[in-house]
């Protein structure tokens, strides 16, 4: 199904974390959206603008045995910033949100679900952790995504992190990360800039920047080391200091 903003979002919840006798509530900023003691499907309001705030309530004898908590701020332009987040989101929790254009998600984020954004036809900019693999986030549209950002505080760009995401053409890379890992941006042919407000990261292999364009500009921060001379080159790209 295809949503439009203003339209709800339904997805499946599987109570993994309960045991024999405990009970699932979610609360919805508040309200309670569901609360059952087996697989259930329960709906909020992501295709409108707002901040949201989901606990996961385990309940033992009725009371509360536990909780975890998720924000999610939606933007009307489309953009979601994902705070305090589970260590994973959801299956199917942006599906079939063709409004969603841009997301922002945490460092510390564990997994996410294959489905979680199926049918994001508009979703073209994303922050993501530098120890997770877009194709592994977005695994029928990581080809579309045009600009990203690696999410601050992480310390590495991982291993095949953006490989084969031909349709990628700016990246951003926080002070944090000190390492950009063998074929970390390998096949990215459309990748055009480089920000990096760091120093200069250790680059782990020849195959971190394979098939990338010699035409790719790679820009540093003023009083950043490790770049030799600015204007110059630094693995075959040409570097200039950013504006």
């Amino acid at each position: 199904a295809t949503l439009a903003m203003g339209e709800s979002v339904a997805f499946d919840y599987s109570p993994t974390a309960c045991e024999g006798g405990d009970a699932v509530r979610i609360l919805v900023n508040g309200e309670t959206a569901l609360e059952r003691a087996e697989e259930g499907r329960w709906t909020t309001a992501f295709g409108r603008s707002g901040v949201y705030e989901i606990v996961h309530q385990v309940l033992r004898g009725g009371s509360v045995l536990g909780e975890l908590k998720a924000l999610y701020i939606v933007e009307d332009n489309g953009a979601v910033a994902v705070q305090d987040c589970w260590t994973e989101l959801p299956d199917g929790l942006f599906a079939g949100c063709t409004w969603l254009k841009s997301i922002a998600l945490p460092l510390g984020l564990g997994s996410v679900g294959a489905d979680t954004f199926v049918g994001c036809t508009a979703l073209v900019d994303m922050t993501v952790p530098g120890d997770m693999k877009l194709r592994d986030i977005v695994p029928d549209a990581f080809a579309r995504i045009r600009t990203v950002r690696i999410a601050d505080g992480s310390t590495r760009v991982c291993e095949e992190a953006f490989l084969d995401c031909r349709g990628l053409t700016q990246v951003t890379v926080p002070a944090s990360v000190k390492t950009l890992e063998n074929g970390a941006f390998e096949d990215c042919r459309a990748l055009k800039s480089i920000f990096f407000e760091g120093d200069a990261p250790k680059v782990g292999g020849v195959w971190t920047f394979f098939f990338v364009s010699s035409d790719c500009k790679v820009y540093v921060m003023p009083g950043t080391k490790g770049w030799g001379s600015v204007p110059g080159r630094w693995n075959g790209f040409n570097t200039c200091y950013a504006v």
